[in-house]
C-alpha cells in the first residue's frame, strides 16, 4: 500500500509542476474535486482542473504538515503565487487541504481552511 503522507505529497507536487500526467496517475478514477464553485468528478475533470492556471503566476503547494485522518489526510501547506518569469514568490497563504485516499490514490480534494485567500 501507498504510504499517504508520501501520496498526499507527490500530488501536491504533481499540481505545483503542472504535471497533468503525474496527476492522472495519482487520482482515483472516481476523484472528486469539490471547489467554491463546482465538484470536478472524474480522473479527466481532475486533470483539466489542475491544469488551470494563470498566464504570468503558477501556484506551487507547499506541504507543512501532513496528518492521517478517516479515509485520507489533512494538509496544512503554504499557497505560493510565484511569478513564471523571474520565479520570485509574490503572495503566500496558509491553507488547509482535506484529500480523501481510497484504493492507494487520491479520491477527493476540499479546500477547508484558508487564511487570507479567495479561491480562484
Amino acid at each position: 500500500p501507498a504510504d499517504p503522507d508520501d501520496l498526499a505529497r507527490r500530488f501536491l507536487a504533481a499540481l505545483s509542476d503542472g504535471n497533468q500526467a503525474a496527476v492522472g496517475e495519482l487520482v482515483h478514477p472516481c476523484v472528486e474535486i469539490h471547489t467554491e464553485r463546482t465538484t470536478h468528478r472524474g480522473r479527466d475533470a481532475a486533470v483539466a482542473w489542475s491544469a488551470k492556471g494563470f498566464d504570468h503566476v503558477f501556484r506551487r503547494y507547499v506541504p507543512v504538515e501532513v496528518v492521517a485522518v478517516p479515509g485520507g489526510v489533512r494538509v496544512r501547506a503554504e499557497l505560493q503565487y510565484v511569478w513564471r518569469e523571474s520565479r520570485d514568490v509574490g503572495d503566500i497563504s496558509a491553507i488547509e487541504i482535506e484529500l480523501g485516499i481510497r484504493d492507494d490514490l487520491v479520491s477527493s480534494w476540499k479546500l477547508t481552511d484558508v487564511e487570507g485567500l479567495r479561491e480562484i
